[in-house]
């Protein structure tokens, strides 16, 4: 989906040029940054790599989402007044890995899409199931640690469209088990126990990187599902 936008974004060369930059991403560096009260609206289209998005929230850095390729940032561009969240428009992208990502004048990203309705119908879908998600992360909160670690997992999964490969997924190494636990809210040492039952009975290896062996399996621990669409 993300492919055709850009090319219907860069149809004119000169325009491009004007509204469109490449971000290089590299691992734990600072790719972009967004207060309302100084920049520019930007949209960003993740097109190789893994970033997560932090928000700034009573005078610290929150983790909020992740995107993987194809991923769509800064869609509160949309909104064109937002007083009553004001306070929360200050937010920045960080590498997870090497990629690139491509920022877009929001003015001009939105226009395009408003002149090519379908375009706008696959973004205004992969918006709400990516708030769907979130809401059920949010529903999961009080549940069992197993249960709130493969929802937290799966999610992460869906939001960077990561690719499965006879039901194995490999996360890169900045998915740390202090990064996966600030994620679902919970201790980085209250996860260390699923994780070692998980690693005896086969279903994962955390030694570098988190490998999980067995998409399938570890859906039973939880009621969300892995989709390969994008999130």
């Amino acid at each position: 989906m993300m492919q055709s936008i850009l090319q219907l974004l860069m149809l004119e060369p000169e325009l491009a040029k004007k509204y469109l930059v490449s971000l290089k991403v590299k691992a734990n560096r600072k790719v972009h940054e967004y207060l309302h009260s100084r920049d520019k609206q930007k949209v960003l289209i993740v097109k190789k790599g893994i970033v997560k998005v932090e928000v700034w929230y009573e005078g610290n850095w929150r983790l909020s989402s992740f995107y993987g390729p194809d991923g769509i940032i800064g869609m509160s561009s949309f909104v064109k007044q937002l007083p009553y969240v004001e306070e929360m428009q200050h937010y920045r992208v960080i590498g997870l890995s090497d990629g690139e990502i491509v920022s877009v004048e929001a003015d001009f990203f939105i226009d395009h899409l408003y002149a090519h309705p379908h375009f706008f119908q696959e973004i205004l879908e992969a918006v709400t199931l990516r708030f769907l998600v979130s809401q059920f992360i949010y529903r999961e909160r009080r549940v069992a640690l197993s249960k709130r670690l493969a929802t937290g997992i799966i999610a992460m999964m869906n939001m960077t469209n990561m690719k499965v490969i006879g039901g194995r997924a490999e996360f890169v190494p900045a998915f740390t088990k202090r990064l996966i636990a600030s994620f679902i809210q919970a201790h980085p040492y209250r996860l260390n126990h699923v994780f070692k039952n998980w690693e005896e009975a086969g279903l994962i290896a955390f030694d570098t990187h988190l490998i999980v062996f067995d998409i399938k399996q570890l859906e039973k621990e939880t009621y969300l599902r892995f989709s390969s669409e994008n999130l």
